[in-house]
């Protein structure tokens, strides 16, 4: 690559940008053409303790292919390890992203940001950030990025991701991602040419950074007590089956009583000779707890490292639900460290290329904008329409732009596009709470004025029913809530049968006695009206 499309250098090589990389994507090199030809070797076969340390330290020297192959024949064979690598990647897959702003950004800068986001539509329907998240086992991920001149802009059209098996560290630098070339050494990514992510799910040197390396014990223990358990139910219940030949019994006889003893065992039918002898001994005895302990132990590792905890994975018997709360919360939170990572590589990888080859207001990456991926969740629209009110009244000020972040409801950029009460029923709270709004529209205004005009007229029945509403408020609002939260959570529909008897049996007791207490107030309050009614008749 000799023409430079830029001088301004990238930050992941620290080269400058050059202009084969809109032409071709390195894997087409005749460089690496015995890349394109080689096949896995599947290291997990025959895998001993011995073997995976030794495929450990030759990643640790440089050389990943091995221990990228036995990653990915993991996820293959182990369904266990494989769901739960699924859930951690899916999660965040529906994470939304944006396009922001540097601080104080200038005319130019905002603009560029606009322009990025509309070309980087794309994103939405691609696999983009699931081949990211496959660095999380592996310890790094790396796609090429096809770029196209589209209407006079360099864009970039499509990604690929490459196989990890591709790849060797740097001598000189074991945290360099290189591809192996057909001598055996490592070539240097082109700059501008890749998005490569390397995921950091724990500190070291990139050949030691994936979480292979922590799931690849107790994969292997659970391997060796599955074959056990396989070999122990072959055999148990059934009578070992000893045939008895006489005396100068010739090879061929011997032979026969073999086959005979072979087939009563599977046809539970046969004929010997009468000369010779066939008995039955006792039925092998022995427990699968032993193997299935162990397979349990692993299987709950395997999701402690992935998902942080083993509530949220079905391995647990049971378990408070307060507690499977607390797990799916650090579920989420590995989710929001993980787009938090996958937004730096695509704002160094994907966004600067694609201003410095088509922009030239910007020069610094810190001035460049940022791929963010939106990980807060909106606040409950009905608890702060509710509090809200009780704010203002004892003068607290609230930006609107401050609420419109809370709830995540974009604000209007067109007075057409506001919806306006519609004027046409208007509840005496709601038109109370619009004239503490501000709203200046004639409805609330004449029923605000009736309002502060004729003050309504609070009955006995009214003050029992808001203050049973009162009280039982919280206590009904945290049922609702772990019943909706259940019904998301759920892996099953046994799960979630589980977890409703686990509800039903809670402590009903105070809701009960605010109900009891409402029925005797309700029943008093009736034999009153009738007493009232009987003694002042109209």
């Amino acid at each position: 690559m000799a023409k430079r499309l830029s001088s301004i250098l990238d930050p992941r090589t620290g080269l400058p940008f050059e202009t084969e990389v809109t032409q071709t994507v390195q894997t087409d090199e005749a460089k690496i053409s015995g890349l394109h030809q080689r096949y896995a070797e599947h290291p997990s076969s025959g895998l001993t303790p011995y073997k995976l340390a030794q495929i450990m330290l030759e990643a640790e020297q440089g050389s990943l292919t091995a221990q990228a192959e036995l990653a990915a024949d993991m996820e293959e064979k182990d369904g266990h390890l494989f769901a739960e690598m699924q859930k951690r990647k899916l999660a965040t897959t529906t994470v939304p992203w944006k396009i922001s702003p540097p601080r104080n950004a200038s005319k130019q800068e905002l603009y560029i940001t606009e322009w990025l986001a509309e070309r980087l539509d794309f994103l939405e329907d691609s696999d983009v950030v699931m081949d990211l998240s496959d660095a999380i086992l592996k310890g790094y991920s790396a796609q090429t990025i096809q770029w196209q001149l589209v209407e006079g802009e360099q864009i970039p059209v499509a990604l690929e991701w490459v196989d990890p098996s591709w790849f060797m560290t740097a001598q000189d630098n074991r945290n360099k991602l290189q591809l192996m070339g057909n001598d055996g050494q490592g070539l240097d990514l082109w700059a501008g040419g890749w998005v490569v992510h390397q995921h950091k799910s724990k500190s070291g040197y990139l050949g030691r950074a994936g979480l292979v390396r922590t799931l690849a014990w107790p994969y292997l223990f659970k391997n060796y007590s599955l074959r056990d358990l396989a070999e122990f139910l072959e055999i148990y219940g059934l009578p070992l089956r000893l045939g008895k030949y006489p005396a100068g019994a010739t090879e061929a006889e011997k032979s026969k009583l073999l086959q005979a003893v072979i087939e009563i065992g599977h046809n539970a039918a046969g004929i010997i000779p009468d000369s010779m002898a066939l008995e039955f001994k006792e039925a092998a005895k022995g427990q699968a707890d032993p193997f299935l302990a162990l397979m349990n132990w692993a299987e709950r590792t395997t999701s402690k490292a992935i998902l942080g905890g083993t509530l949220t994975s079905g391995t647990d018997n049971g378990g408070a639900y307060n507690l499977g709360q607390v797990h799916n919360e650090v579920r989420q939170d590995l989710r929001d460290a993980d787009v938090k990572q996958f937004g730096k590589t695509l704002t160094r990888d994907l966004i600067w290329p694609m201003v410095v080859f088509n922009h030239s207001a910007i020069t610094s990456f810190h001035r460049c904008p940022k791929l963010e991926f939106v990980t807060e969740e909106p606040e409950d629209i009905k608890l702060l329409s509710e509090a809200l009110p009780g704010l203002q009244n004892i003068g607290m000020k609230i930006s609107k732009s401050w609420l419109h972040k809370q709830t995540q409801i974009p604000e209007p950029e067109d007075e057409d596009d506001v919806l306006q009460p519609t004027g046409s029923v208007f509840v005496p709270e709601q038109a109370d709470l619009t004239a503490k709004q501000g709203c200046q529209c004639s409805g609330c205004q004449s029923k605000t004025a009736a309002l502060n005009a004729q003050p309504q007229a609070v009955t006995p029945v009214d003050q029992i029913a808001n203050q049973l509403q009162t009280e039982m408020d919280p206590a009904a609002t945290d049922l609702i809530e772990q019943l909706r939260s259940l019904v998301e959570n759920a892996e099953s529909f046994e799960a979630m049968q589980q977890g409703l008897l686990n509800l039903a049996n809670q402590d009903m007791s105070q809701m009960a006695d605010l109900l009891a207490q409402a029925m005797v107030l309700a029943e008093l309050q009736g034999r009153y009206d009738v007493l009232n009614d009987a003694l002042n008749p109209v």
